[in-house]
């Protein structure tokens, strides 16, 4: 009895922390927190920000948002609108800075029961 309670415990908190990857994406988004965006990174992601863009790995993602982030400092992130199906949703948002305020859209796909972001787009508001 004791197993089949710590059994059913571990599979409700994996559950919970897979529960919704675009809330915590964008959650990370609005406090500037490269830490926890990586931890949803893919292998490389199609990343544009500013003038950057370019198809790069985790690694490369993380200092180019880490950054980005140094530069603007991250004020807030509003969701406008998501979609998607079960194996991939996307975001689109705006993401209010200390600088200025930026169009988002990020995209996750799903492999197996994981969601990962493939693309980032970070573009000034307007274009």
């Amino acid at each position: 009895m004791k197993k089949f309670i710590l059994l059913l415990f571990i599979c409700l908190l994996n559950t919970q922390l897979n529960a919704n990857p675009t809330e915590k994406i964008s959650k990370a988004i609005g406090n500037g927190d490269v830490e926890t965006l990586a931890a949803f990174f893919d292998e490389n992601i199609d990343l544009k920000i500013l003038d950057k863009e370019n198809i790069y790995s985790k690694m490369q993602t993380k200092l180019i948002l880490r950054d980005f982030f140094t530069n603007y400092a991250s004020v807030n992130f509003t969701i406008h609108h998501d979609g998607g199906s079960d194996q991939a949703k996307f975001t689109i948002g705006t993401l209010e800075t200390n600088k200025g305020t930026f169009r988002v859209y990020f995209l996750l796909k799903k492999k197996g029961e994981i969601s990962y972001i493939q693309k980032l787009r970070i573009e000034n508001d307007g274009q």
